[in-house]
Formats: C-alpha cells, sequence, structure tokens
C-alpha cells in the first residue's frame, strides 16, 4: 500500500507541476491580446548572382511565414510601394539601416526586414532585422540550400528564427539559452526477458533541458521517469524511477522540429514477487542498475513558446541476471524560457 501510495504521489506531483504551468502561459496569452502586435515591413530582396524572380519569392516566403506565426502585423507591400512613392523614396537596392529606417519611420513600423539571395556553388538567404526605434540592424540570420527545391525549408528556418528572436527582445536572445522544461505521459511495452514477468506499463515523466549551445540545434538536459508494470504469474508487480542524462540534437523545419536522442543514467528498480506458490507470502527485491536509452521525438512549437510532443524510446537497463529491454511512447507538452 505504501508503494502504491509513494506512486499515485509521484504522479500526481508531476502532473500538478504540468497544470501550473500552464497557468502562466494563459497569463501570456492575456497579456498578449491587450498588447499592440510588433508591425513589421519586408523590403525587396537582393539577387547576388541569383535569378530575380527567385529573390522575390524568397521574400515574399519569409513575409508568409511571419504572418502566419500570429505575433505580427505584416504591412501589406502594395500599402509600402503607395506610401514610398508619395514620399519619393528609393526602397529598390535597400541594404543598409539608414535606408531601412526611413522606410520604418515612415510606415510607422517597429521592425523591418532586409535581405538577399545568394548564389555561388550553393544559394544562401540572408536576412537582415532593423529596429526602427534604434536606427540599427540588431540582428541577421542566414541559411543555406544546396538547390532550388531546398530553398523552401531554409526560407521557413530563417523566417521561424527571426520571429522566435523579435518575440525574445530582438538581438539580446543571442546571449539567451534556450531552457526547456517538459513534463509526459509514458506507456512501456515490456520486450524480452522482462516481457516474460511483466505486462504493459505506464506512467509519467518530466526534465528539462538547455539547447542551442554550444551550436545551434544541439541539447542537453536530465529526464525523470515513473513506470509501473503489472507482474505477470509469480511476480506481483515492476517499479522503475529512471534519472537520465540526455543528449540530443533537433533538426527544425518551420515549427516542427525532429529531436534523435539518446540517455545514460541510473534505474532504481523495485520488484515485488510471490514466495509461496499460493501466493501468500510477497517479497520485494530491489537495487540501482545502470540504464541507457536511445530514441527520437517530434515536437511542434506553438505561440507563447508551448511545445507539443511525442515520441519513442528503447531502453535496456543492466542487471546482473540479464538485461530487462522495454519500448516506450510518450506524449506530452513542454514551455521554453
Amino acid at each position: 500500500m505504501i508503494l502504491l501510495q509513494l506512486r499515485y504521489i509521484f504522479v500526481r506531483t508531476v502532473f500538478s507541476a504540468a497544470l501550473l504551468a500552464i497557468v502562466p502561459v494563459g497569463m501570456a496569452y492575456a497579456a498578449e491580446g491587450g498588447k499592440p502586435r510588433p508591425r513589421i515591413a519586408v523590403v525587396d530582396f537582393i539577387a547576388n548572382n541569383a535569378d530575380p524572380g527567385m529573390a522575390r519569392i524568397v521574400k515574399n516566403a519569409v513575409e508568409m511565414n511571419l504572418f502566419r506565426d500570429g505575433s505580427f502585423d505584416i504591412l501589406e507591400q502594395s500599402r509600402i510601394n503607395d506610401l514610398v512613392k508619395e514620399r519619393k523614396l528609393q526602397i529598390a537596392g535597400c541594404r543598409d539601416a539608414q535606408c531601412a529606417t526611413k522606410i520604418g519611420e515612415l510606415l510607422k513600423g517597429d521592425y523591418v526586414i532586409i535581405g538577399s539571395l545568394d548564389r555561388l556553388d550553393r544559394f544562401t538567404v540572408n536576412v537582415k532585422v532593423v529596429s526602427v526605434k534604434e536606427g540599427k540592424i540588431i540582428f541577421s540570420e542566414s541559411r543555406d540550400a544546396r538547390e532550388p527545391a531546398e530553398l523552401r525549408d531554409a526560407t521557413a528556418e530563417v523566417a521561424r528564427m527571426v520571429a522566435v528572436r523579435i518575440k525574445g527582445g530582438g538581438g539580446k536572445t543571442r546571449a539567451r539559452v534556450p531552457i526547456v522544461i517538459d513534463a509526459e505521459f509514458v506507456f512501456s511495452v515490456p520486450i524480452g526477458y522482462l516481457a516474460k514477468i511483466a505486462k504493459f506499463g505506464y506512467g509519467a515523466a518530466a526534465g528539462f533541458r538547455i539547447q542551442d549551445v554550444p551550436v545551434r540545434g544541439l541539447l542537453f538536459g536530465l529526464n525523470a521517469r515513473f513506470i509501473h508494470f503489472d507482474g505477470r504469474d509469480m511476480v506481483r508487480r515492476a517499479l522503475m524511477a529512471h534519472l537520465l542524462g540526455r543528449i540530443g540534437y533537433a533538426y527544425t523545419v518551420w515549427h516542427l522540429s525532429i529531436v534523435p536522442r539518446i540517455s545514460a543514467g541510473t534505474c532504481y528498480i523495485q520488484n515485488t514477487y510471490y514466495s509461496d506458490l499460493l501466493k501468500i507470502r510477497p517479497a520485494v527485491r530491489r537495487g540501482f542498475q545502470p540504464m541507457v536509452e536511445g530514441g527520437v521525438a517530434i515536437e511542434f512549437n506553438l505561440p507563447a513558446n508551448v511545445l507539443l510532443g511525442t515520441g519513442a524510446d528503447y531502453g535496456a537497463v543492466f542487471e546482473k541476471g540479464g538485461t530487462l529491454s522495454f519500448f516506450s511512447i510518450m506524449a506530452g507538452f513542454g514551455i521554453q524560457f
């Protein structure tokens, strides 16, 4: 009974923390509703050794992806052209902060995006974000594409990073290390020897990670997980509590990230079994064992830095008598700070 109570306390604590994490997200949404959204103007991109029509397509794609983000007011190109003509300004070839600042002041915008499509041995999408208030370039982003078919993904990734950095404070986000806290439901299927003594397992997990250190996409973290397996035959139940260090790499396109990852650490195992054929006298075997895990997660980035994710892992716990293996699928959410 004590073990069952501890298990329920653990699960309840994890999901209580998850619910509490939702509160500041809801408050953030409410707060955003009362604030004007940043106004962004995207001017025509320059084509450097590339087709001008392709540069226009890239510029339009950046503009459309920022619009789809839902966090900004994107100034329409027709309005930009009309206002610029009235003031007799020249926006063709605009490539510096002074020119972009004049355009932004005229349009009463907050940011102006200038950029180019360059081609040498490959295509490169370059963007610079100018703060109209500061009158200077606050950050830049670029992505490469080996062929025209890859420009769509490169452009989407550039737009995503621009959106993230503007929402995070412009150029200040370069020094900020993203931290993610997550919570997950877990369903596990025993494999091999474990399948002979245990049925399906279920539980919960919580973890945190830092990412984009020292290179963009790389992540390090810790994950704690509790799994309860119902027993078979003479085994009443098996409980596992993991604490694992994790390393992975996020391949991100637009709002979708695919994260292969590996983990290693320790697992506390407590098996309850019957010492008599009548199943009257239960006995307990417990201990800490080394464990490794490998798998992949799929995450979708929502507004307000909320992540929805699912994934699958293969885990192996190394006991003296053999290896306990199981396959797990997870679903949950996280919040990025």
